[in-house]
């Protein structure tokens, strides 16, 4: 060599790092990522607050517009809300009810029925939409048929004979009698005659005879158009049974109560 004294080479190594010190660096780290975590969510919070909130208030005066009477106002303003909130179940119920107060049901059924299938669940709202649809003059029986199922004890005796009278239009015979026989309670009160006789045809078409003969005798004994369908089917059962003197006395009671039936 040159004679000279180089010094030796020498490789520094960096000390590996003791094992104590990885899960502190983990620690850290998660820790990092948590209050970044944290803070994207309030952030994200923050961001849709302040819509809801935007939304809650443009959704309260317009109700109260519609309060005041400001129906057309209060439509614009829910309307301009839709728009920013399709298939948002109060603004279309909030509409669907200003255009039942100005006596639109057609309008105000589409709208409810856009609400309610939204939130099927909501009973008020399910019978809002089945009173518009009514109002509307449009078919209303699936609505009614749920409502009896989700809520049976909401139905008035007047819904359980509506929907007596739909299911026997459907020659849906048992089902028909079990409607109207909760909404026709003999033993109470004395049930429409048209009803009664209707409950008996039904029960005669079972061959349910005695129940048949109840309900027809309770129709036969009004001053009615259906008091005379009532006796005929009377008839037909005493005639069927060969009980000739009990055919007789009905045919005295068509002959008084129905001259030439």
């Amino acid at each position: 060599s040159s004679g000279e004294d180089e010094p030796d080479e020498v490789l520094c190594l960096q000390a590996p790092m003791p094992d104590t010190q990885y899960p502190l660096m983990l620690k850290a780290i998660i820790k990092q990522g948590l209050r970044l975590l944290l803070l994207t969510t309030l952030l994200g919070l923050f961001g849709c607050s302040a819509p809801d909130e935007n939304r809650e208030q443009r959704l309260e005066e317009a109700r109260d517009l519609a309060l005041e009477g400001q129906n057309d106002t209060a439509l614009a303003r829910l309307e301009e809300l839709a728009a920013d909130y399709p298939n948002d179940t109060e603004i279309l119920h909030a509409i669907g009810r200003i255009h039942l107060s100005e006596e639109d049901a057609t309008t105000a059924a589409f709208f409810l029925e856009q609400a309610h299938q939204q939130k099927p669940q909501d009973v008020e709202l399910l019978y809002q939409t089945y009173q518009a649809l009514v109002a509307a003059d449009q078919p209303s029986e699936q609505m009614l048929e749920k409502l009896a199922r989700l809520s049976p004890d909401t139905m008035t005796d007047e819904l359980w004979i509506r929907l007596g009278d739909h299911r026997a239009d459907n020659n849906q015979t048992e089902s028909a009698l079990q409607a109207y026989l909760k909404g026709a309670d003999l033993k109470n009160r004395r049930p429409d005659p048209g009803t009664a006789a209707t409950i008996g045809q039904l029960f005669k078409r079972l061959d349910n005879n005695a129940q048949a003969k109840r309900w027809f005798e309770a129709a036969a004994d009004r001053d009615d158009p259906n008091a005379m369908t009532a006796l005929f089917g009377l008839l037909e059962i005493q005639l069927k049974e060969k009980h000739w003197t009990e055919a007789e006395a009905t045919i005295e009671r068509l002959d008084k109560q129905f001259p030439g039936a």
